[in-house]
């Protein structure tokens, strides 16, 4: 079987893969936030409600975020890419906690033991 060359491919370093997840990940969020905020006033103005009646309901400030971070998080369930990315970024977080309990258990790794 011909070998595929894997040992050329260079591995990110922690630092940058948990910079590379966060920024994805808070893409999508922006993303999902968009899309729910769009399908929000598409449905408010086919009902014909406008933005200026819209204030007339007393929703209270703790249920709107609520409301709008559910609108958010079923956005992000329904898109694929944004599921792939809340996969990554929780194998990301995976990986930082095995980090800080290999630190905490066996301290600071020297030259020859991190490889």
């Amino acid at each position: 079987m011909p070998s595929l060359g894997v040992e050329s491919i260079p591995i990110p370093t922690l630092r940058s893969y948990t910079m590379l997840s966060l920024g994805l990940f808070l893409a999508s969020v922006y993303y999902a936030h968009e899309i729910s905020h769009s399908r929000f006033l598409d449905e408010s103005t086919s009902y014909g409600v406008n933005e200026s009646t819209t204030n007339c309901y007393h929703v209270k400030p703790e249920q709107s975020l609520m409301l709008s971070w559910t609108q958010t998080a079923s956005v992000m369930l329904e898109e694929l890419w944004c599921v792939w990315v809340v996969v990554n970024m929780a194998y990301c977080t995976l990986f930082l906690i095995a980090r800080l309990v290999q630190k905490l258990v066996f301290g600071e790794l020297r030259v020859s033991e991190q490889q």
